[in-house]
């Protein structure tokens, strides 16, 4: 990647056009046309490979390049994790521009490979399944094939968890279609409470469904002048259709509780469990208080 990064700063350098071509035939067309941009007018140049320089720019930083060039022998291989194990890769919002694009193409590449292996596999499924749990999906890195791998990845074993501070979130990054995309194929959704946003909180009533409450009337038969009535009550009876849940309901949810959206069955309200109630929730806090020793939990 150091040299690559060195040839995005010279158009005119020949050593990728050189090394395309000798990488067989497959690629001669890569190297002609990579050739022919090496000669352009130098403002149509300059746009070309600004957009070159741009997809790079995460490496400039030297920490970043350093990461994406390690050592012979050390370098991270997905198809060893997808033989069982798992991986963590960690980032903040702040640091999105730095090495998102970089957390992006990794995340992708382990996804492709499981594709790719799910392909070849009885039944087309990856086996042991990949599992992606996507904390912060939208500020972190934003995959561009996030929305459309909600809706075939788990047929082929790729099972994912994707968590969002909001749906405009997801708008932001993938678009209003693909955002509501990704909504509808999720599986089941979750929402924590919190949900402020006006067109979120009807949306979300709406996917709750509706029911039909039955409602009575009573007509009361009386004589003139407060006589004795002259007949007995009438009851009717209808229907009339409400909300199972109303937006302010979802608004005003209790700390501790979750709706739960399955996709196929009615919306239930969850107790969420604390983490130092759980069964490993000693082990927890103490392999948090290990990897972040200034925010200690344990007593």
């Amino acid at each position: 990647m150091r040299d690559v990064l060195a040839w995005s700063s010279d158009p005119a350098d020949p050593t990728p056009v050189t090394a395309i071509r000798r990488a067989g035939l497959a690629t001669q067309a890569w190297a002609e046309s990579l050739a022919r941009y090496s000669t352009e007018d130098p403002r149509m140049q300059a746009n070309i490979f600004f957009g070159v320089r741009l997809a790079l720019a995460s490496l400039w930083d030297p920490i970043v390049l350093d990461a994406a060039c390690p050592p012979a022998g050390t370098g991270f291989d997905p198809a060893r994790l997808l033989a069982g194990g798992t991986v963590h890769i960690q980032g903040t919002p702040a640091s999105q521009e730095t090495i998102g694009p970089l957390t992006a193409l990794l995340v992708d590449e382990i996804i492709e490979i499981g594709l790719q292996r799910a392909a070849t596999s009885p039944g087309g499924r990856l086996t042991p399944p990949l599992g992606l749990m996507l904390d912060e999906a939208a500020n972190i890195a934003a995959l561009p094939r996030l929305p459309d791998l909600f809706s075939y990845g788990g047929g082929s074993g790729v099972f994912l968890m994707a968590v969002l501070q909001s749906l405009n979130q997801a708008r932001r990054s993938w678009g209003e279609h693909a955002a509501k995309a990704m909504w509808d194929a999720a599986t089941y959704k979750l929402i924590l409470p919190g949900v402020s946003d006006v067109r979120d909180l009807e949306d979300l009533s709406k996917t709750a469904g509706e029911y039909d409450e039955p409602t009575a009337s009573v007509y009361t038969r009386g004589g003139l002048l407060g006589a004795a009535a002259s007949g007995p009550d009438q009851v009717s009876t209808s229907l009339r259709r409400r909300r199972v849940l109303e937006p302010d309901e979802i608004r005003n949810a209790p700390l501790g509780n979750a709706l739960l959206l399955p996709r196929s069955a009615p919306p239930t309200w969850i107790r969420l469990q604390q983490v130092d109630r759980r069964r490993d929730g000693a082990q927890l806090r103490a392999d948090h208080d290990a990897y972040y020793p200034h925010e200690r939990t344990s007593p």
